[in-house]
């Protein structure tokens, strides 16, 4: 390219790098330059004003430069044996793609963004600020949860999930009373989805049990289902 830019190599830019100077290639190859806007008319009263456009030399040197510092510090990981995933694309791009795809508690995306965080301070203020600009929610994150895992679970798995998701008390509290309300009849729909008819010896009992508990139902929830509580008549 013209005028010295200093420009990496194409393989080594990002896809990003790449659409802005393409762009700006052809924004600049379709338009004539204010000097050639200034002369063509003969008549000085109706030569035109050269308009007032941001300098092309200027944005591709500001890009490449940008791109070239990314790719450098990429390379510098990798001699030195540091396993970087890259460095084209921010913390604050990473979080809001996860968070597009599904709901997060606050520490389960800190692990997730913590390889890629120079800095834990910046990490957590990303996080602060998410959380307070309303794309960050435990609240979301557990009623979430609860709506992809109650019909197939019962609560002690899922408060065991939340628990390790770093989930506060007070929510996992509030989440315990809701489930409870509902935990002997989700334990008859997970158990008819499995089994037709309650066991007749020792052997089918401890089966259905552990099937049970497996899935998170407490001891006094499987006694009932064992029972026929709940059974439609």
């Amino acid at each position: 390219m013209q005028g010295g830019c200093a420009c990496v190599p194409t393989q080594e830019k990002s896809a990003r790098i790449l659409a802005l100077e393409a762009m700006l290639r052809e924004q600049a190859s379709s338009k004539p330059s204010p000097q050639l806007e200034q002369t063509t008319s003969q008549n000085p009263s109706e030569t035109r004003p050269a308009r007032n456009e941001p300098d092309q030399e200027a944005l591709f040197s500001h890009y490449s430069s940008e791109a070239q510092h990314d790719s450098t510090g990429y390379r510098a990981n990798s001699e030195a044996g540091i396993n970087s995933p890259g460095r084209e694309r921010s913390l604050s791009a990473r979080a809001f793609d996860a968070l597009s795809r599904r709901e997060y508690s606050r520490q389960e995306l800190m692990r997730k963004l913590s390889p890629w965080a120079e800095d834990e301070a910046v990490l957590l203020r990303l996080l602060d600020k998410l959380q307070v600009d309303g794309y960050l929610s435990d609240q979301r994150y557990v009623d979430a949860r609860l709506h992809a895992r109650q019909m197939r679970y019962g609560s002690q798995k899922i408060l065991y999930e939340l628990r390790l998701q770093g989930v506060d008390e007070s929510l996992l509290t509030a989440a315990a009373d809701l489930l409870q309300t509902t935990e002997l009849a989700r334990a008859r729909t997970v158990w008819r989805k499995k089994f037709t008819e309650l066991p007749q010896t020792q052997t089918g009992r401890a089966k259905q049990w552990r099937y049970l508990q497996a899935r998170g139902f407490g001891t006094d929830i499987i006694q009932r289902v064992m029972r026929g509580e709940g059974e439609e008549q």
